[in-house]
């Protein structure tokens, strides 16, 4: 008897299935005091998930500021630790600025994570940042690298900067040596205190104590 023989074709037999990409998606609010809401982002996330054919994973999402670090936003280090074991293949935000506000160097440390555990990211309000494309994922990954770096470049400057000015000055800080010197006369101590109603409250919106202005209104 004659075996039956599989029709390969484009070398795939015909029950094969492509697995479809598993996507995780990622929204975030600044408060948690229930006026924000990430709804109206992970709607539109799922929606475009379906449209590029992706399986959604799961849903990550925090209510807290985007100026904290990734392992200080619980749903964000969660991302990452799935990413991590491969739990999905590309992680979509709804734009760069809810994956994080900590500046180019804290972006750049969470574009590393995500490309060292082989996971692309895509924004859905950036059609550039889409770094699920091998080629175009490098280059991006690059130039935020770069970016950051030259960021803390120009930071430790500044610092030594300070510090050299600081030596010249004879003080840790650069700041001159004691209190800086209220620019208040007779005429505006009174005028303030009018203004304010009392010397107390004027003491308060000048920035001095009560004894001071009293010195300068003798």
């Amino acid at each position: 008897m004659r075996k039956k023989s599989r029709h390969r074709g484009n070398g795939r037999s015909q029950g094969y299935v492509a697995r479809s990409r598993r996507g995780g998606i990622y929204a975030r609010v600044s408060t948690s005091d229930g006026r924000q809401h990430t709804d109206n982002q992970v709607d539109e996330l799922v929606a475009w998930a379906a449209r590029l054919g992706h399986e959604v994973h799961r849903v990550y999402c925090d209510r807290i500021t985007g100026t904290k670090g990734a392992e200080d936003r619980p749903a964000l280090a969660e991302a990452l630790r799935d990413a991590h074991e491969r739990r999905y293949d590309v992680l979509l935000c709804w734009a760069l600025d809810r994956l994080s506000r900590g500046g180019i160097g804290a972006t750049a440390a969470i574009l590393a994570r995500l490309k060292g555990a082989g996971v692309g990211l895509r924004s859905y309000k950036e059609s550039w940042l889409d770094t699920s494309t091998p080629a175009i994922g490098e280059l991006l990954t690059a130039v935020f690298a770069w970016v950051a770096r030259q960021e803390a470049d120009r930071i430790r400057d500044r610092v030594h900067a300070g510090l050299d000015r600081a030596k010249r000055r004879g003080t840790r800080s650069g700041k001159a040596i004691g209190r800086p010197r209220l620019g208040l006369d007779a005429e505006r101590a009174r005028l303030e205190v009018q203004k304010a109603g009392s010397i107390r409250a004027a003491a308060v919106l000048l920035g001095c104590d009560e004894k001071t202005l009293r010195n300068r209104l003798a």
